[in-house]
């Protein structure tokens, strides 16, 4: 059994997206969706409702690991939590990695040698970048959304077997 259980979550393009164009439009229920100017994303508050219910049920700590930053934070308002962030820009100064948060989840990881840790950014979907980090971090679980589309709700049941592999 590990000791314990993160999800490091992207902002744009994973709980929502900002490649929207006439995306409103377009979407199956809109009453679902939020845009969020301090992060310009849309939001699929459905999703961000979900990882909050699993966080709870899986006893799993939720990070921010956006390029926005603490600007995420503000996301928290929407679900009634108390997420935190992981500062995932001021290790990348000197990096030599192809994506610019290898580095901080890496010693994110290292530093938490016995925990499960999935980290859920639609950037993962660039095989050089999957690649890279698992690299680096063998253990690591990823969840690789659409851009444009985000997390899904077969993402989220990937999410869940995960979490629930980590009680074994």
């Amino acid at each position: 059994m590990v000791k314990e259980k993160y999800i490091l979550l992207d902002v744009n393009g994973t709980i929502g997206t900002d490649a929207f164009g006439n995306l409103l439009k377009r979407l199956e229920k809109p009453q679902n969706y939020v845009w969020v100017e301090k992060v310009s994303a849309l939001v699929k508050l459905h999703i961000l409702k979900r990882i909050e219910k699993l966080s709870k049920e899986y006893n799993a700590t939720v990070l921010w690991s956006s390029f926005r930053g603490r600007d995420a934070l503000v996301l928290n308002s929407y679900i009634d939590s108390d997420w935190d962030w992981l500062d995932v820009v001021s290790d990348a100064n000197d990096s030599n990695y192809k994506w610019l948060k290898t580095e901080s989840i890496a010693k994110f990881v290292n530093k938490h040698p016995d925990s499960l840790v999935v980290v859920c950014d639609d950037m993962l979907r660039k095989k050089d970048i999957h690649a890279e980090l698992k690299k680096q971090v063998p253990s690591i679980h990823i969840i690789a959304p659409s851009h444009e589309v985000g997390l899904t709700t077969s993402d989220l049941q990937e999410l869940e077997t995960i979490l629930t592999e980590g009680d074994k």
